[in-house]
């Protein structure tokens, strides 16, 4: 009875035994720095608000016009006294004077347009002004006396020539004031004429350019 009993305990060990050289070992945990983030393969993030294109807008403006500021180029700072209009030079004057000032501009119309009544301008309203030497104003804008000089006797340069204000256009008068404000190296690298410099100064037009080449 007693070596029945120890077969079977023996039976038994082996059995249990065998069963566990079929199992894989079980691995150590990683000693490395950290966990890894755990994987997320349900969900998608949407896109932040800033990456979202905004919508395109088919009607725009009404009409599905550009506003005027997108359609007009700007004009050079001008003001209408005493029915004549003047225009700003690009020079400034430090001449010593009084407190007492002849007028102040009183309205002022869009920067692409032209000042029509007396004690209006196209760059802001309420600065002081006093009458210069010949056909000149100066208006006192924002602590800088600026000389502004009747239009039909100003004098614009370009390079160098000078020509009168009345054979070119107001934008043309804004761009010369930019132009002639570079020193001479940075001139150089300016590639654009406008047109009514440009004919002006005798250059040929792509027309002329064309027939000449077709001869």
């Amino acid at each position: 009875m007693k070596k029945n009993i120890f077969f079977v305990c023996v039976f038994l060990c082996a059995c249990l035994l065998a069963g566990c050289a079929e199992k894989e070992p079980v691995s150590a945990p990683d000693s490395g720095s950290g966990s890894a983030a755990p994987l997320n393969l349900t969900r998608n993030e949407p896109p932040a608000p800033e990456d979202v294109p905004p919508a395109e807008n088919d009607e725009g403006t009404e009409g599905g016009e550009q506003s005027e500021s997108e359609t007009h180029a700007d004009k050079i700072p001008m003001l209408m006294l005493g029915g004549e209009l003047y225009c700003d030079t690009g020079e400034t004057s430090d001449e010593p004077r009084c407190g007492m000032m002849d007028g102040q501009i009183s309205s002022s119309v869009e920067s692409w347009e032209r000042p029509s009544e007396n004690g209006q301008s196209n760059f802001g309203s309420g600065y002081g002004w006093q009458s210069g030497p010949g056909s000149t104003v100066e208006v006192n804008i924002d602590g800088v006396w600026r000389v502004f000089q009747q239009r039909d006797t100003l004098r614009v340069r370009y390079i160098d020539t000078w020509y009168d204000a009345e054979d070119v256009s107001d934008e043309t008068l804004r761009w010369l004031l930019w132009f002639n404000s570079l020193d001479e190296g940075a001139q150089l690298c300016v590639s654009y004429t406008p047109t009514d410099l440009y004919e002006l100064r005798g250059y040929p037009n792509a027309g002329d350019m064309a027939a000449e080449d077709a001869q």
